[in-house]
């Protein structure tokens, strides 16, 4: 069974370059499980150095989405039945494209559709251009003048953080103690209530372990302008 491509809400480009019109898209593919990766940084266990003020530990995730980028390589041009296409025209083409999965005619075929214009371009043989257009479900009905080459790929994952995250900022040496101020931030939001300024003594056999809410550091030097460190353990 062969699938359908649909595009997400983005603008439709008209352009020229040396490898000619190029028009993205991005296809979401149901069939596909959204996954994402923890990254700290820095990593569990490794040696770190940072400066007064600087953050000692934070974690995003790397998201890998369920979308492709669908390129189309060459224009699509065609007329017929009292409508027309063109996406060598900027003026002529649509602004967007279908933002929901959609099930045209009998069959699954690679489709992308335009939602100003409810013009659809198909590929019925899955040859990777599109040789038809039509009107919603005519998909099929008419011929464009000239194949129209198109391609997919994976869409690049994406850093996120959380809204919900933790700030620990090294905030110097005094006497033989370390002062670290932990912070709580909800959508970019500090909350005043969340701030907390500890001071830790240290061993003096350079062993100090200090924690924060499951947090686990080992400090392996401090001085006025630097901490250098391991992460142990991560936020509970």
């Amino acid at each position: 069974m062969k699938n359908i491509l649909v595009a997400s809400s983005i603008f439709f480009f008209a352009g020229c370059s040396s490898t000619g019109l190029i028009y993205p898209y991005v296809y979401h593919d149901h069939n596909k499980t959204e996954t994402y990766q923890y990254i700290n940084s820095p990593e569990l266990g490794t040696v770190s150095t940072v400066e007064i003020g600087e953050n000692i530990y934070s974690k995003s995730y790397l998201f890998y989405g369920n979308t492709s980028k669908v390129t189309l390589t060459s224009p699509a041009v065609g007329s017929g039945f009292g409508f027309s296409v063109d996406t060598r025209a900027t003026d002529k083409t649509p602004t967007s494209v279908l933002s929901k999965w959609a099930k045209l005619g009998k069959d699954n075929i690679n489709t992308m559709c335009f939602v100003s214009s409810n013009i659809c371009l198909s590929d019925p043989d899955d040859t990777g251009t599109f040789t038809h257009f039509g009107i919603g479900a005519q998909v099929a009905s008419n011929k464009l003048d000239a194949p129209a080459k198109y391609t997919i790929s994976p869409s690049d994952p994406v850093i996120k953080e959380d809204s919900f995250k933790y700030v620990a900022l090294y905030q110097g040496k005094k006497g033989d103690s370390v002062k670290i101020s932990f912070r709580e931030f909800k959508n970019d939001m500090a909350r005043p209530a969340f701030t907390q300024d500890i001071d830790y003594e240290l061993d003096s056999n350079d062993t100090t372990i200090i924690g924060f809410k499951g947090l686990r550091i080992q400090v392996l030097k401090a001085t006025n302008t630097e901490l250098t460190y391991k992460v142990l353990k991560d936020y509970n």
